[in-house]
């Protein structure tokens, strides 16, 4: 009989004693109390570490996102006086060729070959009349003394050649105008909008990979937490 008694009713028995059945019951009691509350504890303690892991998590994550956030505003910021500089500095660019290849038509050597290259194109059968800048009549009057041409000076920049019907000119302020309109827009004015968009869109849609982890960290500790009813 005494064989299936807990151990520690051993400590308050001996053989051929009889114990009553409540006392029995009440330390049966207290040893599955004991049980219980060992078990409990050891739940509470996991459940503790479980909540603390998320909490460290969602911290963590939270941490991310709003560094993610501050350094979406930085390179914002950062690109968008890039692209300031780069837009000023292809102007300048633009300017300084436009102005470059201005002065180079300006030059008598340049103009002495254009106006060869206008009258090698116009007929040969037809007298050929001249109009020349003033600044060109001292060059080409004894180039071209030998030759069926009549120079007409004038005090403009257009250089013209007419042979009959026909009429071949270069008009500098003319070119100039052609010239700038090859550039078109600038690259920086036409891509900077698409590319900060680009690059902003990009961003965001990273950072709020964190806020949706967020998300699902509270809504999962909430789940967690004890019910108090």
């Amino acid at each position: 009989m005494l064989r299936s008694v807990h151990e520690k009713l051993l400590d308050y028995t001996c053989e051929g004693v009889l114990i009553r059945a409540r006392y029995i019951r009440q330390l049966d009691n207290i040893h599955k109390i004991n049980l219980t509350t060992k078990n409990n504890a050891k739940k509470l303690i996991r459940d503790t570490e479980k909540k603390l892991k998320l909490h460290h998590d969602a911290v963590v994550r939270q941490g991310y996102s709003e560094g993610l956030k501050a350094l979406l505003g930085d390179i914002l910021t950062l690109f968008s006086q890039y692209q300031t500089h780069l837009f000023n500095y292809e102007i300048e660019q633009r300017e300084l060729i436009t102005r470059t290849v201005a002065q180079y038509f300006q030059s008598p050597d340049m103009q002495i070959e254009l106006t060869k290259q206008l009258i090698a194109a116009s007929p040969v059968d037809h007298k050929l009349t001249l109009n020349i800048p003033k600044t060109l009549q001292p060059y080409l009057e004894e180039t071209l003394s030998d030759q069926n041409i009549e120079l007409i000076p004038h005090d403009n920049t257009t250089i013209s050649v007419s042979a009959g019907s026909q009429i071949l000119f270069f008009d500098p302020p003319l070119f100039m105008q052609d010239l700038k309109s090859q550039f078109h827009r600038p690259y920086t004015e036409k891509n900077q909008l698409a590319f900060s968009q680009d690059l902003k869109t990009r961003l965001i849609d990273y950072i709020q990979q964190f806020e949706l982890l967020e998300s699902q960290d509270e809504n999962q500790i909430q789940r967690d937490l004890p019910n108090e009813d």
